[in-house]
């Protein structure tokens, strides 16, 4: 069972209503997650959450010894010194919190991360294990092309690729543009 904010943003309910609100129901992602026994699809989401937390975010965690990364907050500048943003917590009724029109999930990255956390989950169930390894392999080696036509091959072994790569679990670039806003250049949490 998922527990949220230990090894899960979202629920299963909350995942299997993602996937039935953002997909046809005709699509490969929906017929995917669908063929998946809870039990599996919990696998993945704790996976995810793991992946998720292991990319480096902007802002600090919101509170001391939280187990996750998200719930955030950002640090602005006011004057000489800094204001920091309000927090409810992500277990509250938050519709009573509104500062400049958005809600605390969005200032705080609870809804990107849950997004995310469900979008790579599906992404990584899409793949087949082959696929995982020839990717791991080219990237082990530094094959960053490969042309038939002429053979040709390119190599760059200081390539470090953040998304789509399945050595840091991150498997949809879809998941890269939602954490966008949350992201450091860095690759990891240190």
């Amino acid at each position: 069972m998922l527990t949220l904010g230990v090894d899960s943003y979202v629920t299963l309910a909350e995942a299997d209503s993602y996937v039935e609100n953002n997909y046809m129901s005709t699509s490969n992602e929906m017929e995917t997650w669908s063929g998946l026994q809870d039990s599996d699809k919990e696998v993945v989401l704790r996976q995810s959450c793991l992946s998720l937390n292991n990319l480096k975010y902007t802002g600090s965690k919101q509170r001391n010894g939280q187990k996750l990364a998200f719930p955030r907050m950002q640090r602005y500048g006011v004057g000489p010194g800094v204001a920091t943003t309000l927090f409810v917590s992500q277990f509250t009724d938050n519709s009573l919190v509104d500062q400049g029109g958005s809600t605390n999930e969005q200032r705080t990255g609870i809804s990107v991360a849950k997004d995310a956390q469900i979008e790579n989950a599906i992404a990584y169930v899409q793949l087949k294990p082959k696929a995982i390894q020839d990717t791991r392999e080219r990237r082990l080696s530094g094959l960053t092309s490969k042309r038939a036509g002429s053979i040709a091959e390119t190599y760059d072994n200081k390539r470090e690729d953040r998304f789509d790569n399945p050595e840091n679990g991150i498997y949809s670039s879809k998941v890269k543009v939602l954490l966008k806003a949350w992201l450091t250049e860095s690759v990891y949490a240190l």
